[in-house]
């Protein structure tokens, strides 16, 4: 029950975290998930996590490993195949012997296996937080592809190396041939089973389709499992597992791409299903180490291993050493990076030539210092370094296992913070004078206002208000869209246009009496009822409740018989619902005519307000088959214009690519959940 306590707290600190980077985006959210989860553990020492490192491998890095393969990009990994497997495999053997014997120099205590095992433990990048820092800005052509497809292969190399020495430092037998020869065995036994595996767990997938079994969840269900299963067979072969779960991910994706316009709602389920888990599984990672951290800090005050001060030094020059080691290797394969196939040494010649011919975009010292900036290390550093036993095979205690456990943190710690610093500066803004790029958020909202103003300006007479039911749907999706662009009303712009709603009401109603279309008793009845709406609509939940019971009360008497009083009042009611229904749309389009950039925001939830005034008189029955099938059709014309206003964005250069994309898909998703409310009413 602790252990479930526990874990409940770490995944509420992640979402707490992501919050904080929300409002402070210059942080990674991963930053302020270390500093909660640290916070955590010193205001909670009551409380412990203990689990099995094999656990744990299976649980938490295998779903994660999986995750990032499935949704990575294939064509585009291809096209930079070279120097991701250069950067994946080269930089992680360079990278375990070179930094393992100098960890063994700085530290003689620590046996050479165990420095192999930290080196491991430190070789793997975080693509997913290079992305956060650099979100905005500029990087070289192909390197973001580069550190992606990097982050996947070496997690699995430098887990498998980190293995390898692991079981070295545990028996005492350690050999650099005999590993190196091991981790070949293993590595390829590992793809080779995950490539097997997937296949055929991806062909009974497809058998089962064929047969008509079209259950969503429990075809989503088996992609969850999958690596699960993939990484026990692999580790029952005794071959890598987490090699395994990365090609099995591989072909996956493949199938995900060749399955992607016949099964949208399998693909939709899948992405977002595969999405919170990934999002959870990585800041729970971040989490759980701020939580080690007191009890790591302790075991360093108590066992003595190293003077404190002595071991954060220690961290800073390993920390360099990486940044060293990465910086020279891509600097001496630059040319590779660039699309060349051979690899010159004569650095200063190349340069020299670059500056005669006007240069690339970033020259060789240049982009081998942003490469090396952006190699930052996070979840699966963090999560290998936590599969450190305790004890060793003989059951005495693991040599400097808090030492190990402080430098690994601290490396990660350190890289993030220094490319959130050194980052900006290095990077180029993607906003240019000419072609000023907007962002996800803005974009998607200007598409909303967009579909509205369309279906506005179209809307028909006697459809009306089945349009602005519509209408009133969209624009509570912009306002949830726009929330995320600071989205604070200004009450005097409010003010301001309820009072504008009120003079136009009252312009009308006199125009109404002066032309005699309507008395001057029912004037002032229907202006002192719009004042009761007002009230009603600035009512909170619980009073409007309470107020909708006793309407509830009044139309149960009414159904049950009339006197000639209430004869009356319903006469008059019928009368205030003629002129509401007469009077509304000449209000909408004053508002509409009103409508600035600088009110916005206000002039939707004024809009709002009207629209919900209307409602309460002309309540829309969706049980109806035809009102139904309206309001599908209506909505599908809105999706439509959706469409249009991509296509017109795209060919005036207002958005890119990417961004078309995820809108089409976004338009795809809104479109495929219209179709299925409507198919989940028929059924009922």
């Amino acid at each position: 029950m602790q252990v479930f306590t526990t874990i409940i707290f770490l995944l509420l600190l992640v979402v707490i975290g992501t919050v904080l980077h929300r409002k402070f985006s210059r942080i990674p959210a991963a930053l302020f998930q270390v500093l909660l989860g640290g916070v955590f553990g010193v205001l909670m020492p009551s409380l412990q996590f203990d689990f099995k490192p094999e656990l744990f491998l299976l649980a938490v890095i295998a779903p994660i490993l999986f995750f990032d393969g499935y949704h990575a990009s294939r064509t585009a990994f291809w096209t930079y195949r070279w120097p991701i497997l250069l950067m994946a495999f080269g930089l992680v053997f360079i990278t375990v012997v070179g930094l393992g014997f100098t960890i063994h120099l700085l530290i003689p205590e620590m046996p050479m296996a165990v420095a192999f095992a930290l080196a491991a433990v430190l070789s793997p990048t975080d693509a997913v937080a290079v992305k956060s820092i650099t979100k905005g800005m500029s990087l070289p052509k192909g390197l973001m592809t580069i550190l992606e497809g990097e982050s996947l292969i070496n997690d699995a190399a430098g887990i498998v190396s980190f293995k390898i020495a692991l079981a070295a430092a545990m028996t005492g037998v350690f050999s650099i041939w005999e590993g190196s020869s091991n981790f070949l065995v293993v590595a390829l036994g590992g793809a080779l089973v995950g490539f097997i595996g997937a296949l055929l767990i991806v062909q009974i997938r497809l058998l089962l389709r064929s047969f008509g079994f079209e259950d969503v969840y429990s075809l989503v269900s088996i992609q969850i499992i999958t690596p699960f299963v993939i990484y026990l067979i692999a580790e029952a072969f005794h071959v890598s597992g987490i090699l395994a779960v990365v090609t099995a991910s591989i072909v996956y994706g493949i199938e995900r791409d060749k399955l992607q316009q016949t099964s949208l709602q399998m693909q939709v389920v899948a992405n977002n299903t595969w999405s919170i888990v990934g999002y959870l599984l990585n800041g729970f990672v971040f989490v759980l180490l701020g939580f080690l951290l007191p009890e790591v800090w302790t075991g360093l005050w108590q066992t003595h291993e190293y003077p404190f001060f002595f071991i954060v030094m220690l961290t800073f020059v390993i920390a360099m050493a990486l940044f060293m080691i990465r910086f020279l290797w891509v600097y001496v394969l630059y040319p590779i990076f660039q699309g060349k196939k051979e690899v010159s040494l004569w650095f200063m010649e190349e340069l020299n030539q670059e500056a005669a011919s006007g240069g690339v975009q970033y020259r060789r010292g240049y982009y081998s210092l942003f490469a090396a900036v952006c190699g930052i290390h996070g979840t699966i550093t963090l999560a290998t370094a936590l599969l450190i036993p305790d004890t060793m095979n003989d059951g005495s205690t693991f040599p400097l296992r808090d030492t190990f456990l402080f430098i690994a943190a601290g490396v990660v710690l350190i890289s993030m913070i220094a490319a959130t610093i050194f980052l900006p500066i290095l990077g180029k803004s993607e906003v240019s004078s000419e072609t000023k790029q907007r962002s996800m958020t803005v974009v998607h909202a200007d598409m909303i206002q967009y579909m509205i103003e369309q279906m506005e300006k179209k809307a028909e007479t006697d459809r009306w208000l089945l349009t602005q039911t519509v209408i009133a749907k969209l624009k509570r999706q912009l306002i949830y869209v726009e929330q995320g662009l600071a989205f604070n009303y200004s009450k005097k712009a409010l003010d301001e246009l309820r009072d504008f709603v009120h003079v136009q009401e009252r312009v009308l109603v006199k125009s109404y009496v002066n032309k005699g279309k309507i008395s001057k008793r029912l004037s002032r009845i229907y202006l002192a009822y719009r004042q009761k709406v007002d009230a009603y609509i600035r009512m909170n939940v619980i009073r409007r409740y309470w107020h909708n019971i006793k309407l509830s009360i009044l139309q149960t008497k009414i159904q049950s018989g009339f006197n000639e009083k209430e004869k009356h009042v319903m006469n008059v009611v019928h009368e205030l619902r003629s002129l509401e229904k007469e009077i509304q749309p000449q209000i909408m389009d004053m508002l509409s005519e009103h409508e600035r950039a600088s009110n916005r925001r206000e002039m939707l939830l004024v809009k709002e307000e009207q629209q919900d005034r209307l409602r309460l008189f002309e309540q829309v029955k969706y049980v109806d088959e035809e009102v139904r099938d309206q309001l599908k059709a209506i909505h599908l014309e809105g999706i439509e214009y959706g469409r249009s206003f991509i296509t017109r964005e795209r060919e005036v250069g207002a958005i890119s690519v990417m961004e078309a994309h995820e809108l089409r898909e976004r338009l795809l998703y809104s479109e495929m959940i219209v179709i299925k409310e409507g198919e989940e009413l028929d059924e009922k």
